[in-house]
């Protein structure tokens, strides 16, 4: 066995290895660039509830039921309050609120938009970080 030859393979193969490995590594690093863009993505982000609403640990099913029925309506009551009865508690008191599903629905639709508004902020927020 020639010993220049099998150094001359010897130093070949290696670095064929290394080629290998570099591409390998180049590789996992644009995996890794994609999975940590898809963290970042403001879609697949968790979100726990509990981190908002307060409730007492093992009954939050019972008090996000109440809120989701108290709420509505006493945001509704604020909403006829100020826009129908224009801030006149003798025009509010003439009010007939037999209709508390109405008042709830006013009230569920005004927290709802501005939840939605809320959310399309967080989501410029993660854009101008995202490309900044």
């Amino acid at each position: 066995m020639d010993p220049k030859k099998s150094r001359t393979e010897f130093t070949s193969n290696n670095t064929d290895a290394r080629g290998r490995i570099r591409k390998y590594q180049a590789r996992q690093d644009k995996y890794r660039r994609i999975k940590q863009k898809k963290n970042d993505d403001f879609l697949a982000r968790e979100i726990d509830i509990s981190d908002y609403i307060i409730s007492p640990e093992g009954y939050e099913s019972i008090v996000f039921s109440l809120y989701f029925l108290i709420v509505p309506y006493l945001v509704g009551l604020t909403v006829v309050f100020f826009y129908v009865a224009d801030a006149d508690f003798k025009t509010f008191q003439m009010i007939d609120f037999t209709t508390l599903f109405v008042v709830w629905m006013i009230g569920y639709e005004v927290i709802a938009a501005v939840i939605l508004f809320f959310i399309f902020i967080a989501f410029l927020r993660s854009l101008a970080r995202s490309s900044g």
